[in-house]
């Protein structure tokens, strides 16, 4: 595992993703299940600077959305206080992950112990493009 932590912080993705500017997601290479484990691996906590979690999250929302192993990997950061960060910014582009995907992270976010995960969740349930989303809205 800590051979595998150390490739992932010399890569271009994690250099990519720690760049000042940040990086446009797209620009990341071919959306390959080795690109989706790379992000998987970079959304750990521990790395630094603490932009590339960030940034992975929100790039696998955004490329990787509809596949369950991404929205399994959200749904799990909406319950983990070290992981807050990525379920908002994967939140941010929840309407990328398909409608059952964003109901699914989206209950759970709204599920959520941390009030601020369960905050963001019921601030984009209304813009929601997801008729099944926006129902959640709690008048």
């Amino acid at each position: 595992m800590i051979i595998l932590f150390s490739v992932a912080l010399a890569s271009p993705v994690s250099d990519a993703l720690a760049a000042r500017d940040g990086v446009d997601c797209l620009s990341l290479g071919e959306p390959t299940s080795m690109l989706r484990d790379e992000l998987l691996g970079l959304t750990d906590p521990a790395i630094l600077p603490s932009s590339v979690p960030m940034r992975a999250a929100s790039c696998l929302a955004e490329r990787f959305g509809t596949e369950s192993v991404v929205q399994d990997a959200i749904v799990a950061w909406s319950s983990d206080s070290e992981r807050q960060g990525l379920a908002m910014a994967a939140l941010m582009r929840v309407d990328l992950l398909g409608e059952p995907g964003a109901l699914r992270v989206v209950q759970a976010a709204l599920a959520s112990p941390l009030p601020r995960v369960a905050t963001k969740a019921r601030e984009m349930v209304p813009g929601s493009i997801h008729p099944a989303v926006r129902a959640l809205s709690v008048p």
